[in-house]
């Protein structure tokens, strides 16, 4: 794309272009006028002489600034690199252009501020916001979901406070963005309310699922700290430990007849 980009333009005889201060590129012809809106950091030249004078104005530009460069259409090809993959496709924004400029800066801006090659981080995880409802604030508290304007609080008389009864903090970091960002699809609503019906009418299942669940540490903490070079060795062990609970529930999962669970088992 940005070879693409870069090339020229040829305008037909009696065609020509302005662009104003804004950006906006008006097009006059024999047959009549079109205007374009173009993004604030698009150059457009007329009549280039040289090679040399095309690249020095394109160096100015975006040499200096990866957000630039992923404008350009190099996210894809930054991440390749930087995952260490051959394509996008696994983490499924193989074709999602602004996906993937939105990773590749956020990954640059890290790697930046950090000041860390970030080499335990070859995966990403995306979400399309098509799926889920978009709450505003005032929605959020008025209906009280992870705050009270009553009480003034954040852990009690909420609708997080109601549902959280989970044993380990990431279920409940999970919990809180699935409150605030709920699902539209129907067939992804009965998916879960199938599996949540499962665990219920299976109570030994659950007992054995939440006993095993108390022994998981916070694996998410534990791969932030790892990824910056803060882990102890007690993290390791307690990692550990966390790897084997994990490993007695998928096979305390695996063990169960019910469909639900084991089309969980299945995409997990």
């Amino acid at each position: 794309m940005s070879r693409i980009g870069k090339l020229p333009i040829a305008l037909p005889s009696g065609v020509d272009y302005t662009v104003d201060s804004n950006n906006l590129v008006t097009v006059k012809g024999a047959k009549g006028t079109l205007t374009v809106q173009l993004h604030s950091e698009i150059i457009l030249e007329k009549q280039l002489t040289s090679e040399k004078e095309f690249t020095d104005i394109l160096s100015k530009k975006y040499a200096t600034n990866i957000f630039y460069s992923h404008m350009w259409g190099d996210s894809k090809i930054y991440l390749q690199k930087a995952l260490w993959v051959k394509n996008l496709i696994s983490f499924w924004i193989e074709k999602k252009l602004t996906a993937q400029s939105a990773a590749a800066l956020l990954h640059d801006y890290l790697l930046k501020n950090q000041k860390t090659h970030f080499e335990s981080l070859r995966a990403l995880s995306y979400k399309s916001f098509w799926e889920r409802m978009t709450l505003d604030e005032a929605t959020i508290k008025s209906l009280d979901l992870v705050y009270n304007i009553a009480t003034n609080s954040y852990t009690q008389w909420t609708l997080f406070w109601v549902l959280s009864h989970s044993k380990t903090s990431m279920w409940k970091r999970y919990l809180r963005e699935q409150i605030l960002h709920p699902l539209k699809d129907i067939k992804e609503i009965k998916n879960r309310q199938e599996f949540i019906a499962a665990f219920k009418s299976d109570s030994i299942l659950l007992d054995k699922v939440r006993h095993n669940l108390k022994y998981i540490w916070d694996i998410d903490m534990f791969l932030t700290r790892l990824s910056v070079g803060r882990v102890w060795p007690k993290d390791i062990v307690q990692f550990k430990k966390s790897l084997i609970a994990v490993r007695e529930v998928f096979t305390l999962l695996e063990s169960s007849n019910n469909q639900a669970i084991q089309k969980l088992i299945k995409h997990s």
